[in-house]
C-alpha cells in the first residue's frame, strides 16, 4: 500500500469512528441496578405509566426510594418523572406508609396482613384517576417494593394494575448466594456458612 492509499485509508477509518455512536460497555458494575433502556416494543406496554410521583413524608429511606424510582425510570424510559407535593390530578406513583396512605384514600386497606419490611403494590383510583401506590407499614418495606416495582418494569411485566402484597422471608436482606439462614449451604462444596447460622447472622464474622 503506497503513502496515499495508506493515507486514505487512515482518513476513512478515523471519519467512521467519529461517526459510529459510542457503544456502552457493559462492566457489570452496576449489577441488577442497571435500569437499560427498554426497546421501542416493550416500551408501548407504558405508554400509560404514571408521570410522576409523590412521597407522602419527609424521611430519609422515603427520599432515596424516591431518587431509585426517578433513576430507574430515566434509565429504562428516557423520560423523566415529575415529583409533586401533593396529589396531582393525572395519574402518579404515591410512596407512604400506610397510615400516611389511608389519610388522603380512606378505606383503603391491603388484601393481607402486613409484617414489618412487607409492603404492597396496588393500583386504586382516586376521584377516577388510577394512582400507583407502593406503601407498606415501615419505610424499609417502601424502599424494598420500590426495588420491586423497577424489577417488574425491568422484566416488562405489566404494572398498572397491581394488588400485590410481599412478604420478607427474613427481615434482613442479603445478596442472592446460595448461603441460608441455617447455615446450610447449596452445593456447599466447602463447608457451612459463614454468614449464618441457626436462623441468625453469627457472632463471629
Amino acid at each position: 500500500m503506497n503513502r496515499l492509499a495508506l493515507t486514505l485509508y487512515s482518513a476513512a477509518f478515523s471519519i467512521t469512528l467519529l461517526l459510529t455512536p459510542a457503544l456502552r460497555a457493559e462492566s457489570g458494575a452496576e449489577a441488577w441496578l442497571r435500569y437499560a433502556r427498554l426497546d421501542a416494543n416493550a416500551s408501548r406496554a407504558y405508554q400509560n405509566f404514571p408521570a410522576s410521583v409523590v412521597v407522602l413524608e419527609d424521611a430519609a429511606l422515603l427520599r432515596s426510594a424516591q431518587q431509585e424510582l426517578l433513576r430507574g425510570i430515566s434509565g429504562m424510559f428516557a423520560r423523566s418523572l415529575r415529583t409533586e407535593p401533593n396529589l396531582p390530578q393525572d395519574s402518579a406513583i404515591i410512596l407512604g406508609t400506610l397510615g400516611a396512605v389511608q389519610r388522603i384514600i380512606p378505606g383503603l386497606h391491603p388484601p393481607a396482613d402486613m409484617q414489618d419490611d412487607a409492603f404492597w403494590l396496588t393500583t386504586v383510583r382516586v376521584h377516577g384517576v388510577p394512582q400507583l401506590i407502593v406503601t407498606a407499614n415501615n419505610d424499609r418495606g417502601i424502599l424494598y417494593g420500590v426495588f420491586s416495582l423497577l424489577s417488574k418494569i425491568a422484566q416488562h411485566q405489566p404494572v398498572l394494575d397491581l394488588n400485590e402484597v410481599q412478604q420478607p422471608y427474613a427481615r434482613v436482606r442479603w445478596i442472592d448466594q446460595w448461603d441460608n439462614l441455617d447455615g446450610s449451604i447449596e452445593r456447599g462444596y466447602a463447608g457451612r456458612s459463614i454468614f449464618f447460622e441457626n436462623g441468625t447472622v453469627r457472632a463471629d464474622l
